[in-house]
């Protein structure tokens, strides 16, 4: 992330906050959405009287893509994390090919806990501070535990659950 992020601003520099925190933010949403590996478990059966299990239980892989305009932080670090954590949770996830499930969505309570320190006194240091951090807030807790039910092939039902980010 670090990277791309640097690769976006070292060319071009940006005219305004504005623009800087909208490229910062597309940056950061296209790297989320280019490298997050997010995978349930499903467990499907057919239709009584035989409830035959699904052929594809086991692990499914979902994927991720959205965007979103980051706004200039007003206030402070904190509220700009908040309209981070907006974007990200704004994002779609999707269930793979013949699968139709409800709404697949981040952890509600999922948090971003970023600390800007001191002694992060270069861009380096800063961004991989930030970064870094960013990724563990995604990893541990954009996790959501709840169930989601559905259907595969339009004849099993079943539900995917034990969302895994990686």
């Amino acid at each position: 992330m670090k990277e791309d992020l640097r690769i976006e601003f070292e060319d071009t520099p940006p005219n305004s906050a504005e623009e800087a925190n909208r490229r910062f933010g597309n940056t950061v949403l296209k790297n989320i959405c280019d490298n997050i590996e997010i995978t349930y478990v499903w467990a499907g059966f057919g239709p009584p009287p035989t409830s035959a299990p699904d052929p594809q239980n086991g692990i499914i892989s979902a994927t991720v893509s959205g965007g979103g305009t980051l706004r200039p932080a007003t206030v402070d670090f904190n509220t700009w994390l908040l309209s981070l954590r907006g974007l990200i949770m704004g994002l779609t996830i999707s269930p793979p090919v013949g699968f139709a499930l409800a709404p697949m969505t981040f952890n509600p309570a999922s948090m971003l806990t970023v600390t800007m320190m001191p002694t992060h006194d270069t861009y380096d240091a800063a961004m991989t501070a930030f970064c870094d951090q960013l990724v563990r807030s995604i990893l541990s807790t954009f996790a959501n535990p709840v169930p989601v039910g559905g259907a595969n092939g339009g004849m099993f039902q079943g539900s995917a659950t034990g969302m895994v980010i990686r």
